[in-house]
């Protein structure tokens, strides 16, 4: 079967670089996507067509005719299309079975452009035969009832959890910095340090953002005491985050509760539990179902329960066990993913009426 993926973003900085790892060891994958001039990470698949990005109206045109010309030359069997706002035109015009991924409902904090968003995915949709979301919450919150897969998010798992680690705390966040608060996690992390002036702590912040909020983090950063050490490090590459992973031994999925988040799974929280990680994680309904006493602990999203939820951590480090949790968590690993939720839902698409 030859399958051909579209998104409108750069290959390899989405975790569609997984689903044509995996994919591609059973299908030919050929793959149509914008030239976002960031680094050219090496395709797994059969061909990659990459077309640079025009932000006019005219220019998103221009995006769906080359889409559409390439989907025609490549001659697929299956089309998947990740939403983007103009990707109806993909699932009216490209005469072949197609299938749109819905990653997410709108999370823009405005409720009336939230609205207005959503219901634009839900009308995109009406234009495809399949879809995909990676939550069975995100379909409910647009509407959308029929013909609907459930391909669950993951992680890649990296390397096996060398040592246990817990002779002392070491955190880390991996993840956008933008709408986060992840300065209120250096606030909450600050409260228990001065509670607890003989243990030291490490924190260390991987990930970027709009000026406003690494502001707000470098400022918070300032006030951090002594026993506290707080590494802001910036963007760093998926392919160069194992050492992290390995030197730290506790995972912050801090993301505030609000109804925007509410049917969203955190992607980061898979990739602590994967790599072998205690997980402190806000009371999401998706960390209620995979936060467990064993493997984190849940907060709310402030300062002090942040604090209180670290307090925890310190009482029970070395009642966890890292290798545990690791072996625990190959459940939500892209190989798991790709095998036994994706392609049985590719294959489903290529059947007629088998919804």
């Amino acid at each position: 079967m030859k399958i051909l993926i579209c998104e409108n973003g750069q290959y390899g900085y989405s975790d569609y670089f997984y689903y044509v790892k995996y994919l591609s060891k059973v299908y030919h994958v050929d793959y149509f996507c914008l030239d976002a001039r960031r680094e050219r990470i090496s395709f797994d698949g059969d061909q990659i067509f990459m077309y640079k990005r025009h932000r006019s109206v005219v220019g998103c045109l221009k995006q769906i005719i080359h889409s559409l010309r390439f989907i025609k030359q490549r001659d697929p069997e299956v089309v998947i299309v990740r939403y983007f706002r103009y990707c109806l035109f993909i699932g009216l015009l490209c005469k072949r079975p197609a299938i749109l991924d819905i990653r997410t409902v709108d999370v823009n904090p405005k409720k009336h452009l939230r609205m207005m968003h959503n219901l634009l995915i839900r009308m995109t949709a009406l234009f495809y035969q399949h879809r995909i979301t990676i939550k069975s919450d995100i379909a409910k919150e647009l509407k959308i009832k029929r013909n609907v897969s459930i391909v669950p998010l993951g992680a890649d798992f990296r390397q096996d959890r060398i040592e246990q680690n817990l002779d002392s705390m070491k955190l880390l966040y991996v993840g956008t910095l933008d709408h986060r608060r992840i300065h209120e996690t250096i606030e909450g992390l600050s409260h228990f340090c001065r509670s607890h002036p003989d243990t030291d702590v490490v924190y260390t912040i991987i990930g970027d953002g709009k000026k406003r909020y690494e502001n707000l983090l470098v400022n918070q950063i300032k006030l951090v005491p002594t026993n506290l050490t707080v590494n802001y490090v910036g963007y760093v590459p998926t392919t160069e985050l194992d050492s992290f992973y390995q030197s730290h031994n506790i995972g912050v999925s801090y993301v505030p509760i609000i109804d925007a988040y509410m049917p969203q799974p955190v992607t980061k929280t898979f990739e602590y539990l994967l790599a072998g990680m205690i997980v402190i994680g806000t009371a999401l309904p998706f960390h209620n179902e995979v936060i467990t006493k064993d493997n984190g602990v849940i907060t709310q999203d402030n300062p002090d329960s942040f604090a209180e939820g670290i307090y925890h951590i310190y009482k029970n480090l070395t009642s966890y066990d890292l290798k545990e949790i690791q072996a625990r968590s190959l459940q939500f690993s892209w190989d798991n993913v790709v095998n036994n939720a994706l392609i049985p839902a590719i294959e489903k698409a290529c059947k007629p009426n088998a919804y």
